[in-house]
């Protein structure tokens, strides 16, 4: 007989730990970048002050408590200050695969895209910084993930799943308090609740699904500005300050050097490489880090879209998992302002979703060794933009004409030729 494999939780694991050790790997010598220090710093004067201020005031407020709290606790180096992103990058890979396996009901698909989102040189990158967009990523999943495993625990007849729903509402609420990516998957899930509540015919459904989903998230978000609220203020500032921030966040820009560099998101799935770069000059030398998606992954994501689209019954199947990515990704690529790479980090997940189910659909097929091809140029794609993740793009000749395509000479005044 045929001995079965490891369950899906220990799979789920390995791939969980192996993307945690790249993750981590010369974190601790990898200098901070502007964003860093300024991050620590407006952690610092909000938990003190209660302002948001020096960098990103226009934004939720949610990193400022996070980054404080792991300073206290781990001190104030790279682990303390990074120890946040590390963590909730390294748990998205696993809320991802939780996703589509109670989305998309299959575990070799959840597994594939875990795969695809642990090796994802832009996620890596966005998992070693300060600054909030792998927050966003991992609450914005998680409450989804929580909402789908909700209607797929009742369609398997499992009782006391009650306090999935409250739980992804607190998720979606540290979500929103992190960025407003997160309104995205929150809506979805919110009208394919509904939906399922209206066919029930259930005013009770209705008023859990409101109470979880609108009231608790709100709550959560108000209370994460208690300390701005320590300085005095009243909720009709507060709603005058959300106003404000609104307005400062849909108008802001970077400074006018390199401004249209890199900034159309209607690409991110189109062109290869597009990508993202921190620069600092140190006493060891120069150091860049490149954010920069997977080719052989980001190329495959409209495709695997219309293979999806393609199939009445794929379509049904995966309804969740492609509302979620559309949600997520349209309104950025129809933007009318800039919008730079680092927001593919909450897309990213959602797109990875899809490809999955595309390559799980192809080993269905009976073709497995066509899809164990792809798997691996993936991976050997992932293996060469490493360094460019972790800060090391210029010390590899390879890397120099993705290096070039940055304008750093133009930007930083830093030759690469040197």
């Amino acid at each position: 007989m045929k001995h079965p494999g490891p369950p899906f939780r220990a799979k789920l694991a390995t791939v969980t730990g192996l993307g945690f050790v790249l993750r981590i790997i010369g974190l601790a010598s990898y200098l901070p970048t502007r964003d860093d220090l300024l991050a620590v710093w407006t952690a610092d004067f909000y938990m003190t002050a209660g302002q948001p201020y020096p960098i990103m005031p226009f934004h939720p407020v949610l990193r400022n408590i996070v980054t404080w709290l792991s300073l206290e606790v781990f001190g104030r180096g790279a682990v303390g200050a990074k120890a946040p992103s590390v963590l909730l990058g390294t748990l998205l890979i696993a809320v991802v695969a939780l996703l589509v396996r109670a989305a998309g009901r299959s575990e070799r698909a959840a597994l594939i895209a875990a795969a695809l989102v642990a090796l994802d040189p832009l996620l890596m990158d966005y998992s070693r910084q300060v600054i909030q967009e792998v927050h966003a990523a991992f609450f914005g999943v998680t409450g989804a993930w929580l909402a789908a495993e909700y209607v797929r625990r009742d369609e398997i007849g499992r009782s006391g799943r009650w306090w999935l729903l409250p739980l992804s509402g607190l998720a979606f609420g540290l979500g929103i308090a992190s960025k407003a990516y997160v309104f995205a998957p929150l809506i979805v899930s919110v009208a394919m609740l509904a939906a399922r509540a209206w066919r029930l015919r259930s005013v009770e459904e209705s008023a859990f699904i409101a109470s979880s989903l609108a009231v608790l998230p709100f709550t959560v978000y108000l209370l994460t500005y208690l300390p701005w609220f320590g300085r005095g203020y009243d909720l009709g500032e507060w709603f005058a300050f959300q106003a404000a921030a609104f307005q400062a966040m849909v108008t802001h820009t970077k400074p006018l050097v390199g401004f249209f560099a890199n900034s159309r998101p209607a690409l991110w799935f189109i062109v290869p490489l597009y990508s993202y770069a921190d620069f600092a000059m140190t006493q060891a030398g120069p150091q860049l880090a490149i954010g920069v998606g997977n080719p052989v992954t980001w190329l495959a994501v409209l495709p695997a879209v219309i293979h999806v689209l393609a199939s009445r019954e794929r379509r049904k199947r995966d309804r969740w998992l492609l509302a979620l990515f559309v949600t997520s990704y349209v309104p950025l690529a129809i933007s009318p302002r800039p919008v730079w790479v680092l927001s593919a980090v909450a897309v990213v997940p959602f797109a990875m979703t899809i490809v999955a189910s595309a390559v799980d659909d192809v080993i269905t097929a009976g073709r497995a060794r066509s899809a164990g091809v792809y798997l691996a140029a993936a991976l050997i794609s992932a293996g060469l933009l490493y360094p460019a993740a972790t800060g090391s793009a210029l010390r590899f000749e390879y890397l120099r004409p993705l290096v070039r395509t940055l304008g750093l000479e133009q930007t930083h005044g830093y030759k690469v030729d040197r």
